[in-house]
């Protein structure tokens, strides 16, 4: 997958350069990368604010996604920003199913068996309603690489 380009409406707009769920360069200048923060339990304001902010969000789906309480309030917040200001999302599983994302099965039923045990329901839930709402969308399948 190293170099391989998405194209999405016949242009360039995201290069994978070294896939690691988190290494992208993207061929404008305004690209917020999670990864540049200073990890935490909870998301950090100015993340927030970016992912409220932005008009689109790709979120890639990867096998170990579930497992980061990050990724799954990041992902949270970008389908409330979908709903409520019509965010475009741009799902990519990276060697996931989308059916197990959906349902929560595979690693993501593992990590949400984990999180059942130690998070609060209400955040849990909200996890799933995203997870769900997110694998429903028309999204990239990405098997090789």
């Amino acid at each position: 997958m190293e170099g391989e380009t998405i194209k999405i409406m016949n242009q360039d707009l995201v290069r994978l350069d070294r896939f690691d769920g988190s290494n992208f360069t993207r061929w404008q200048d305004k690209t917020f990368r999670d990864d540049q923060l200073e990890r935490g339990e909870e998301i950090k304001s100015e993340l927030l604010k970016t992912i409220k902010e932005s008009r689109i969000s790709i979120v890639v789906f990867s096998k170990n996604y579930a497992r980061s309480k990050w990724c799954l309030d990041e992902s949270a917040k970008i389908m409330e920003c979908r709903e409520e200001m019509e965010q475009i999302v741009l799902p990519v599983f990276y060697h996931v199913d989308p059916s197990n994302v959906r349902k929560q099965t595979g690693s993501f039923g593992e990590a949400f068996s984990i999180h059942g045990r130690n998070v609060d329901e209400k955040k849990v839930q909200r996890w799933r309603v995203s997870l769900i709402e997110a694998s429903n969308l028309s999204g990239f399948r990405v098997n090789d690489g």
